[in-house]
């Protein structure tokens, strides 16, 4: 049996199905656009857009300090002093520091040539403030490799009152090692190792400055005069009267270097901010003193002849803010030298 049904049986008003075609969903940032470009939403967006920005304001306003701590930098300063020393006999080297900051550690290292000076004592450190010694090299080792290290922190009961400005580190004893006449050599900072820290755990940028040692000065003799005996007259004999020609008896050999002071300013003193300053140095030798010269930061500005005492006034609009050092230089008519030095500090 054949089967006869067809599209032609169905009725006149009947239509096939169609397909569905899903509608495709519209992009989320066309209708995050669509909103802004609505009147109704745009000034709404506006207004959470101007409370987020005066809010950033706000809080970097609130925390400058946190938003500059990257950019501070500390500056310091380690001396080895005085400039110069003469030994013989045992002399004493201070380590002073100079810093725009508090510190509460530092890890400084000296270095000298132990065949030509010593240690005569142990270090020491100048106040109790420096407890937290950890490490300290004793004057045993010193003496062997030539270093001297010392890595100390602030102890905690002086968190309060830290060291800052100007002030003294550790005192160090030496005296010579050799017997060989004028011998030059150096104590001096090494400033790839030595690192200091404030109290807000930044390290200080430090610059350094050693001190010249002369070992067994011998000064040059000083020419004595010789006299001539004056001719005699020779009697109406012929005969001549002899003459004792008198060999002057030398000086002896001075090698003690004078002693020098500097009785105003004070060590640490601070400069007044305006007017000057008086600088007196005065020395003293069984030989006599030729000369006293004053000197700024290592630039002579007073000489004195054949006195015992020296004066200078320091002009303050002169020099800079900061930390100087003053030394006075005495030599005496013997040509020993040595040198006392002080440090003060200008605030401007």
């Amino acid at each position: 049996m054949t089967d006869t049904s067809s599209t032609a049986d169905l009725p006149e008003n009947h239509t096939q199905d169609s397909l569905i075609v899903p509608e495709t969903p519209e992009p989320w940032h066309k209708k995050v656009w669509r909103s802004i470009k609505n009147p109704k939403v745009a000034p709404y967006i506006g207004i959470g857009v101007f409370l987020i920005i005066g809010l950033v304001i706000r809080y970097a306003a609130l925390r400058p300090q946190q938003m500059t701590t990257q950019a501070v930098v500390h500056q310091a300063k380690v001396s080895v002093l005085p400039a110069t020393l003469a030994l013989p006999p045992d002399g004493s080297l201070q380590l002073w520091a100079t810093t725009d900051s508090p510190l509460s550690f530092f890890n400084v290292q000296l270095t000298f040539n132990p065949a030509v000076v010593k240690l005569t004592a142990e270090p020491t450190l100048t106040t109790s403030a420096w407890g937290r010694i950890i490490q300290q090299t004793t004057m045993a080792a010193a003496n062997t490799n030539g270093k001297i290290s010392l890595v100390i922190g602030l102890d905690p009961t002086h968190i309060q009152t830290p060291p800052t400005g100007t002030f003294q580190l550790a005192t160090f004893q030496f005296g010579a090692n050799t017997t060989t006449p004028n011998t030059p050599t150096t104590v001096g900072i090494t400033s790839a190792v030595s690192q200091l820290v404030a109290l807000d755990n930044t390290v200080f940028t430090i610059t350094t400055t050693n001190s010249a040692i002369m070992v067994n000065p011998v000064a040059s003799p000083t020419p004595t005069a010789t006299s001539t005996p004056t001719p005699t007259a020779i009697p109406a004999t012929g005969t001549p009267i002899p003459t004792t020609i008198v060999t002057p008896t030398p000086l002896p050999n001075d090698t003690v270097p004078p002693v020098v002071s500097i009785t105003s300013p004070v060590n640490g003193s601070t400069v007044p901010t305006k007017g000057s300053m008086s600088v007196k140095a005065t020395a003293s030798d069984a030989s006599g003193i030729a000369t006293i010269k004053i000197a700024l930061d290592g630039t002579i500005v007073k000489t004195c002849t054949g006195a015992t005492s020296c004066q200078y006034n320091i002009q303050v609009n002169k020099i800079t803010a900061g930390s100087h050092t003053i030394t006075a230089t005495a030599t005496d008519n013997s040509i020993n030298k040595n040198t006392a030095s002080t440090m003060i500090s200008l605030v401007k």
